[in-house]
């Protein structure tokens, strides 16, 4: 009897994005240059797809 793996989508991104953020506070803690501000730049703008699903996951966690 395995347990089935629920995929959400909107919850991958949140949690790709706080990953990213740690990443970023950790080099900035440590004076390093960090990659992952140039992936949030990137990926996370508000126009991109990824953006909007932070956005919408945003809502989600801070309404409940």
């Amino acid at each position: 009897m395995s347990k089935r793996l629920r995929h959400t989508k909107i919850k991958n991104t949140g949690v790709l994005f706080e990953v990213l953020t740690r990443q970023v506070t950790a080099d900035i803690m440590e004076n390093v240059e960090s990659k992952a501000v140039a992936l949030i730049k990137k990926h996370f703008h508000k126009n991109s797809a990824l953006g909007k699903e932070l956005e919408l996951y945003n809502i989600l966690t801070t309404e409940t």
